[in-house]
């Protein structure tokens, strides 16, 4: 694909456990490879870990991070976001301001946002971000997004048809409190640096 630093070569990463999902999500991102990570329990490797190690060892500019739930025409959401991206920006899906507007499928332009949601995401691997160790499964994609802000880059949604269903671990993740403290590390890292931009 092409963008506004030229040729790219761009690639999806999943951690999957079920196999029907799976086939779904190569059909939303063709011609775009999917590849995949096992996801099934054995326990399985944490997805902030997985999501690293693939930063770490596969050959490709942009990386596409996607639960395999996630469908809608994921090659024309990247040409959107290639089409107005520097190297250093961060591009989400479902994103919402720092008032609390959410922009998804009502986003009929680049619009800058202060967090997104986890379900698909993307960036340049030379863009400098990397995946905070302390997170396991839970507000990775906001620690990306306000480290992008904090280092004077922009985290974007841009125009696209990207939906996904319920995730079905979500409720358990909050139920057992992994969510909420998660969050209050993330918000705890980045406040005082986001409070002084604000």
């Amino acid at each position: 694909m092409a963008g506004l630093r030229g040729p790219t070569r761009v690639v999806v990463i999943c951690l999957s456990d079920e196999d029907d999902q799976a086939a779904e999500l190569v059909k939303a991102a063709a011609p775009i490879p999917v590849v995949f990570y096992d996801g099934k329990p054995k326990p399985c490797v944490p997805i902030v870990q997985t999501y690293a190690q693939a930063l770490g060892e596969i050959d490709a500019d942009f990386f596409i991070f996607a639960h395999q739930d996630v469908r809608g025409n994921i090659p024309a959401w990247v040409k959107n976001g290639l089409d107005v991206m520097g190297q250093h920006d961060f591009l989400g899906v479902i994103g919402w301001d720092k008032h609390g507007k959410q922009f998804w499928g009502n986003t009929t332009q680049t619009t800058v946002i202060d967090k997104c949601d986890e379900c698909c995401f993307a960036f340049y691997k030379d863009s400098g971000l990397s995946f905070d160790p302390k997170l396991h499964w839970t507000n990775y994609s906001h620690d990306l997004c306000y480290r992008t802000t904090c280092a004077g880059h922009r985290a974007l949604c841009v125009p696209n048809n990207i939906g996904h269903a319920q995730h079905r671990h979500g409720p358990w993740f909050v139920k057992q409190g992994f969510y909420h403290k998660d969050q209050a590390y993330v918000r705890a890292k980045w406040a005082g640096k986001l409070s002084r931009m604000r």
